[in-house]
């Protein structure tokens, strides 16, 4: 329970955090009418609220990792608000929440299995980097998306942990 709990404040730190850049975004732009982005920012902070609270009864993890994603999205959301960046050119960003979400749950609950969620996730992060940040054409670029997804696959289904069923 005591785990639950920590997860339970996290979620509820990153929310004020949100809650901190939503200020900071309504002085910046001092309207929400004609948003969507802001609209949907707090949609998703809202279900990341009730979702800590559900984790936290249920004592469940998954629950309690959708909804850090969820927090870190919207906050991700309102910094790109706030600070005017594009998502077409800053996307990749979007790629890494899920990693976040499961580091805090190998670190509070000490479950393995996201090491699985990294290793996958970073076989998908790779490939969006490298076409971001080189200039790698698109044919080239799904080579490489397709070989780093097979190779996480493999290297998740090579990976077992006690607590996983066959």
């Amino acid at each position: 329970m005591k785990r639950v709990k920590i997860v339970q404040l996290i979620g509820i730190i990153l929310f004020v955090v949100y809650i901190v850049f939503i200020l900071l975004s309504s002085l910046a732009v001092k309207v929400f009418v004609g948003r969507e982005n802001i609209i949907f920012s707090i949609i998703l902070a809202m279900l990341s609220i009730t979702l800590i609270y559900k984790g936290t009864l249920l004592k469940s993890s998954s629950t309690l990792w959708f909804a850090i994603n969820l927090v870190s999205y919207a906050i991700l959301i309102v910094v790109f608000e706030i600070t005017q960046l594009k998502f077409d050119s800053e996307y990749y960003l979007f790629a890494i929440i899920p990693i976040f979400a499961s580091l805090i749950n190998i670190a509070v609950f000490n479950y393995l299995i996201y090491i699985k969620v990294i290793l996958l996730n970073l076989s998908i992060i790779l490939p969006i980097i490298i076409y971001r940040f080189t200039s790698i054409n698109l044919i080239w670029t799904i080579v490489i998306a397709c070989s780093s997804i097979i190779l996480g696959i493999v290297l998740c289904r090579t990976i077992y942990f006690k607590r996983e069923k066959f």
